[in-house]
């Protein structure tokens, strides 16, 4: 028990880690073993998401993660350090991210062919089964009204499986691809309103934001410093310092390979 407790507390603290972006070169190793550990402790309890989960950490090994939005890059700016560029593992963190997109591309489409296959989701009657089982439903109001009407059902049936099998071949083009990961994250968004699913919707919406593009992230942050700025006040930066933080941006991010635009 003692070694379990110990174990899982290591796990915590990898985790919390991770997500604030301190020494993931290292971290993420580490917190793919231990949860990998724990994971397979607990099957019984295990969804697709915890699978998945997995599946990504080993390819975001190699992903330099802790570049922007992260406690290792807030602390290399504050020592105005300026972070080496290596060729070779600009081409691994791009090949991460490639490996990510092709992951996704797999799950979505082999889950929307394996539907096809049914009776029940040629028939549109498929989703009607778990939007009102007790297993899933959270908001039995909410469940009764979308089942209440037949051709709403098929509707979120068909959708979904058009969804899935459309999704890869949607990433080709960047008016597609936008529309592609609006679509499957109002899926995911429904999975876990409607289903009861937070924790899995949740896992695969955050490797569908790997094909949101650097300047659509860069964009959000500018808002959201903006917002900042409106409710709390502060110095808001000169122009010059905000062409040059963008020059050096750009600069930093031409040897990326822009996985998605």
């Amino acid at each position: 028990m003692g070694l379990f407790v110990t174990w899982y507390v290591a796990a915590i603290l990898l985790a919390v880690a991770f997500m604030i972006g301190w020494k993931t070169r290292f971290v993420t190793p580490l917190l793919f073993v231990f949860y990998t550990a724990i994971n397979a402790q607990n099957t019984p309890i295990s969804d697709g998401g915890n699978y998945f989960i997995r599946i990504m950490l080993i390819y975001l090994i190699f992903a330099d993660l802790s570049k922007r939005w992260s406690l290792d890059s807030w602390l290399t700016n504050r020592k105005a350090k300026k972070k080496r560029e290596r060729e070779f593992a600009t081409i691994l963190h791009n090949l991460s991210l490639c490996l990510v997109v092709a992951q996704l591309c797999i799950v979505y489409f082999e889950a929307g062919m394996y539907k096809v296959q049914g009776a029940l989701w040629q028939e549109g009657t498929a989703m009607y089964y778990p939007i009102s089982s007790e297993a899933y439903g959270v908001f039995p109001w909410l469940s009764s009204l979308i089942t209440w009407n037949a051709w709403v059902v098929v509707l979120i049936t068909y959708m979904t499986v058009i969804i899935q099998i459309a999704f890869p071949f949607m990433l080709f083009n960047k008016l597609s691809r936008r529309i592609a990961l609006v679509l499957v994250l109002g899926m995911h968004l429904g999975i876990a309103v409607v289903m009861g699913l937070p924790f899995f919707s949740g896992i695969m919406a955050s490797a569908d934001a790997v094909l949101v593009s650097s300047t659509s992230w860069l964009t959000v942050q500018a808002w959201l410093a903006g917002c900042w700025r409106k409710v709390f006040g502060g110095r808001r930066p000169m122009p010059e310092q905000i062409q040059t933080g963008e020059t050096k941006q750009d600069e930093l991010e031409t040897a990326k390979i822009p996985v998605s635009a």
